[in-house]
């Protein structure tokens, strides 16, 4: 498991993390990371993205539309 600020690893994605709103953010929190997580609605997929702190980011929701998963 990964903790605290790796100075390698600047972006780490998961797919199929098959997450829903019964599991919070704060239990899948690394720290020294950002973390942009989109959960399907329906079965199985899933999403969790991990940027390295250093860059400044944001989630860009207008890109994002129900037909794609995709961060």
């Amino acid at each position: 498991m990964l903790v605290g600020n790796h100075p390698y690893l600047d972006v780490l994605g998961f797919c199929e993390t098959f997450l829903n709103d019964n599991f919070s953010d704060n239990e899948f929190n690394i720290s020294g990371y950002q973390m942009y997580r989109r959960d399907r609605k329906t079965n199985g997929g899933g999403l969790i993205l991990y940027i390295n702190e250093r860059y400044s980011c944001v989630q860009r929701l207008d890109l994002e539309d129900e037909q794609t998963e995709a961060i």
